[in-house]
């Protein structure tokens, strides 16, 4: 889903017709309304089946029963599933008719295909420096959070035990949204519709640290949050200079199944040199990871004015 308003000047790419301002928070609204409406619908239906199949005990037992079965893994991966296939959808469509228009008339596909003749070779190692520095990142500034604040990694181990995203491997559903479709819900919500409306009525850095503030609170606990939000700055800057949405999809599917599948990706640090060797040579391979993804890939899609 590329885009591009690179030939626009700021004074063409806001709509004064509009309140630009609130619809920065509609996406945000809009993804935590769904979420919550289908843990509750999917929870009336859990219980329904409870009802059905509980076999004796009392009142006491069938509620708790009731809530192991919401806190385990099958039932919130398949939650989330169903609430990140609505919100691609509707995001999707939300998005492509606010912000884009392609060259060609949709159903003409030769052009689809030619948006992509214009990546370069240098997308791969773009993308292979890029994850691999945030990765090294990643871990070590959590690693100094966790230090500094041990509630919140108590915290963040809790949510994931409680929700089995802890043992993601072992879960299809929760392969398919944690590497699949979340991602491509998140960044249609937050480095689509959130930035692209926040440009409308600012300058890069403040629609950039908008969007990522907003991602970050999404995450709903101050780790994973924080993570989140420095994660959401850099694939706002891949978003800003490319112009190009499915290049940060991409990204983002990359990051979370290396999270996920290489855990031993990040060598740990033993000594503080070795420490500040590690993070300094992330920064490096990250920064040289984002120039080579802005230099690789090419916009063909421009925004409505």
């Amino acid at each position: 889903m590329p885009d591009n308003n690179r030939n626009l000047s700021p004074k063409d790419t806001r709509r004064p017709r509009r309140n630009t301002g609130w619809n920065i928070l509609l996406p945000f609204l809009a993804a935590a309304l769904v979420q919550n409406l289908v843990a509750v619908f999917a929870s009336q239906i859990l219980v329904v089946d409870q009802a059905i199949h509980f076999e004796g005990g009392s009142y006491a037992d069938f509620i708790r029963s009731s809530f192991e079965r919401m806190q385990g893994q099958a039932f919130t991966s398949l939650t989330l599933l169903v609430y990140a296939f609505i919100c691609v959808i509707w995001f999707g469509i939300w998005y492509r008719r606010e912000f884009l228009q392609t060259q060609k008339p949709a159903r003409d596909y030769r052009c689809l295909v030619r948006q992509y003749k214009h990546w370069s070779w240098m997308l791969i190692p773009g993308i292979l420096l890029f994850i691999l520095g945030a990765q090294y990142l990643s871990t070590y500034i959590m690693n100094t959070l966790a230090a500094l604040v041990p509630q919140w990694m108590a915290e963040y181990q809790g949510i994931l035990r409680s929700s089995g995203l802890d043992d993601i491997q072992t879960s299809l559903p929760m392969i398919l949204y944690a590497v699949c479709l979340g991602p491509v819900c998140e960044e249609l919500c937050f480095r689509g519709l959130t930035m692209s409306y926040a440009r409308r009525v600012g300058g890069f850095w403040m629609a950039n640290i908008l969007q990522a503030l907003l991602f970050g609170f999404f995450h709903m606990n101050m780790l994973q949050g924080t993570m989140a939000f420095l994660l959401g700055l850099a694939l706002g800057y891949v978003k800003e200079k490319s112009q190009n949405l499915t290049l940060v999809i991409l990204l983002h599917m990359a990051f979370n199944a290396t999270s996920a599948f290489i855990p031993g990706l990040v060598i740990s640090a033993d000594n503080p040199v070795s420490y500040f060797v590690c993070l300094f040579g992330g920064l490096i391979a990250a920064y040289a990871g984002l120039e080579l993804l802005v230099r690789g890939s090419s916009p063909r899609i421009v925004e409505v004015e």
